[in-house]
Order: structure tokens, then sequence, then C-alpha cells
């Protein structure tokens, strides 16, 4: 699998879209937070991300391996990190 932590820069409200093709049975996570945790708890600096961790919310799909399939969540997301973890099958 692969991950990738994205940092809008600043608190952002709305329907995050991502669009994608091929990749049948590819399992995609979508994790949002506001502001990253220290392991042993506690945010502290909202603008450090180094050695910290995501807990709450994420939604998650399964591709069917279709050209341009778009994934809109059914209800607003807040977040200004967010982690997109794909896992990959065998397209």
């Amino acid at each position: 699998s692969m991950s990738l932590l994205i940092d809008h820069g600043r608190l952002t409200m709305g329907w995050p879209r991502l669009t994608t093709s091929g990749g049948a049975d590819a399992r995609i996570r979508i994790h949002y937070q506001e502001s990253l945790f220290h392991p042993e708890g506690g945010k502290g600096d909202r603008d450090a991300w180094q050695g910290k961790i995501m807990k709450g919310y994420f939604d998650e799909f399964t591709t069917d391996g279709g050209a341009g399939r778009t994934f809109v969540p059914l209800w607003m997301r807040v977040f200004r990190y967010a982690r997109v973890t794909v896992e990959t099958q065998s397209e």
C-alpha cells in the first residue's frame, strides 16, 4: 500500500472529490484531520505534523476498475490534513 499526507494549509470545509480510473479492487481510504495528534495524546502546535498521528473520521471505498469513477462523501468534511492510502490488488 501507499500513503500520502496532504497539508491543505488552512481549515477547509466541503465535499472532497476523488476520481479514479482502472485499478480494480483497490481499497482507498481518505482520512481527515483538523490537527494531528502526538502519539501519547494532545495536539500541540497545529502546524507541526512530523511524528504525529491521525485519529477519527475516514472514508473508505473499493474501486471497480471502471474509467472516470468519482467518489464524493454524502456529508461534508472539515479538515486541514488529509491522508490518502491506496492498497492495490492485481491491477
